[in-house]
Order: C-alpha cells, then sequence, then structure tokens
C-alpha cells in the first residue's frame, strides 16, 4: 500500500468477476463444478458465532500466489463489510494462496483456526452448494466476491480457459449500458 497525499491506494484490483470456459473434456469422467454462496455462510457465521465472524471481519490474513514470472501479495480480512451500512461485501476463502500467519499467541491461532473451520461447515455442507458439470461449449461467469468456486477430481484429459474482470470494470458497463444505476 501506498499513501499519497494521507489516502491509502491500493497497488491491485481486486478482479470480482470470473470467467470460466470449458473447451474439452476428453475421454475421463469427473470435474463437476461446486459453486457456494460465500455471504450466506458468512450471515450464518454471523449469526451462530458472533465472536468468529467479528475475528474474520478484522483480522487481516495475508494471501501469496507464487507461479512462474509472477508473485501477487496481499492481505485483507476473509469477510469484508461495508463499515456504513455493514453489509458484507466480500468473502476472500482461497486455502490455495493462502501464507503463513504471523498470529500474536497461541490462543489468536486457536481462534483463527477455529473461526476458519466454523465458516468452512457452512460452504462444505452440500445443501448449500449448487454442483453441475461444467461441459465443453459451456462459459461460467461468477461474481468472485461472493461466489467461492471449485470442483471433483477428474480423469482424461480437460482443457478451460479463464479471465478476470476488475470490479470497477464490469460495474463501468453495466452502468454505461443502464444495467445498474
Amino acid at each position: 500500500m501506498i499513501v499519497i497525499q494521507n489516502v491509502p491506494y491500493r497497488l491491485t484490483y481486486d478482479c470480482s468477476l470470473q470467467v470460466l470456459h470449458c473447451f474439452e473434456h476428453v475421454n475421463g469422467i469427473g470435474g463437476v463444478t461446486i459453486l457456494a454462496d460465500g455471504f450466506y455462510g458468512a450471515t450464518r457465521l454471523k449469526e451462530e458465532h458472533f465472536e468468529d465472524f467479528q475475528l474474520l471481519t478484522t483480522l487481516d490474513v495475508d494471501a501469496e500466489y507464487l507461479e512462474d514470472g509472477h508473485h501477487h501479495r496481499y492481505a485483507a480480512p476473509i469477510i469484508t463489510i461495508d463499515k456504513r451500512t455493514e453489509d458484507i461485501v466480500q468473502i476472500r476463502f482461497n486455502v490455495y494462496d493462502r501464507s503463513a500467519m504471523p498470529l500474536a499467541n497461541s490462543e489468536e491461532c486457536r481462534a483463527y483456526y477455529r473461526s476458519l473451520r466454523n465458516l468452512a461447515r457452512y460452504y462444505e455442507d452440500t445443501n448449500n452448494q449448487w454442483q453441475f458439470k461444467l461441459r465443453p461449449g459451456t462459459v461460467l461467469v461468477i461474481d468472485n466476491f461472493r461466489v467461492l468456486h471449485g470442483r471433483t477430481s477428474f480423469s482424461g484429459s480437460r482443457t478451460l480457459g479463464g479471465s478476470y474482470v476488475t470490479r470497477s470494470d464490469w460495474l463501468d458497463r453495466a452502468r454505461t449500458l443502464k444495467l445498474i444505476k
């Protein structure tokens, strides 16, 4: 983060729209897409485990993505709320790129993992999931701030293409097309 005239600016843009295009799945089975409403899980956590909800809305969790030619880093709470309205605005529940946490002590560590476990229960409950096969030719577009996604294991050869679009870009286009105000 940099500060210009006492105003903080992030050096990254949040990619909130994700596009996945299934090109092929040859000689195999599996690969079922799993979607879950992240806001639903966070709302249930707030209702049933308020202390955990508070922790996950205030503790910055470090994320780091390393791949050939790329090194992304970011820190923010798992659940982001609008400070004015207290509405949930973003879920960052991604175990793949979560990095080591410099927690203050063992008590904070236990509270952090308990909170994650309690939140994960809502997402792992099949009653709270939509599961379907992403077949060749299908394009899936999701709000990456709200919808959690994954897939089951698969066999054979499967080719997907994907892209991210920043929230400001797609909201700009939706306003320009008069789809939203």
